[in-house]
């Protein structure tokens, strides 16, 4: 392996290590109490070489919503090839999932789109058009709504804190994995009753 081979590897490592510090750092502290050298500490790495990577806070946020957005086309794409009247409930649970993994970039979404109606100029709907454009084409108009309806409710689930997401399923005991699936079973009945009749 060529020494340019091995420093891009290893800048695409630090970079993934520091967005995923970055993804925890924001689930923990949240964007109000984001400080970048919490998380130049956290990285084991000095401030300057974090703004070596990343100049601002700002452009750090950036790449966490363009990881959400990537991901969510990357989805789409999966699964729209096989997108039929049943799979409404499929897409809602796997983009539930999605959007648990990467919790802080969609709150960061969140934040920035309900402030200003987009993020970075990129409008808040953009992460979730292709699919409803999809669904629309390839199932009907009248399943976008229930598309819509049910997506935006994975979404919101999946940005409540473990304490929110566990007051609200009821349950107090329950490991957080079971917690989840009380969620994704209830996004399928949703999805379900959210189809137009036959």
């Amino acid at each position: 392996m060529s020494t340019e081979n091995s420093t891009e590897k290893s800048k695409e490592h630090t970079t993934t290590r520091i967005l995923d510090e970055a993804s925890a750092l924001l689930d923990e502290v949240g964007i109000g109490g984001f400080r970048f050298r919490d998380l130049a500490e956290r990285c084991d790495l000095s401030p300057g070489t974090l703004t070596y990577y990343f100049p601002s806070k700002e452009k750090l946020f950036e790449s966490l919503v363009t990881r959400v957005v990537d991901a969510s086309w990357k989805l789409w794409s999966e699964l729209s090839r096989d997108l039929n009247e049943q799979a409404l409930p499929t897409i809602a649970t796997e983009f539930y999932r999605l959007c648990l993994q990467y919790r802080p970039g969609v709150r960061l979404i969140m934040h920035y789109s309900s402030r200003d109606g987009e993020v970075w100029s990129v409008p808040a709907s953009a992460v979730l058009k292709p699919l409803f454009e999809r669904v629309e084409k390839k199932i009907g108009k009248e399943h976008r709504l229930a598309a819509h309806a049910t997506i935006t409710q994975a979404i919101t689930y999946a940005v409540y804190s473990e304490k929110q997401l566990r007051d609200i399923a009821g349950e107090t005991v329950l490991p957080m994995d079971a917690v989840h699936r009380l969620v994704e079973e209830h996004l399928i009945r949703i999805a379900q009753s959210s189809l137009p009749a036959a």
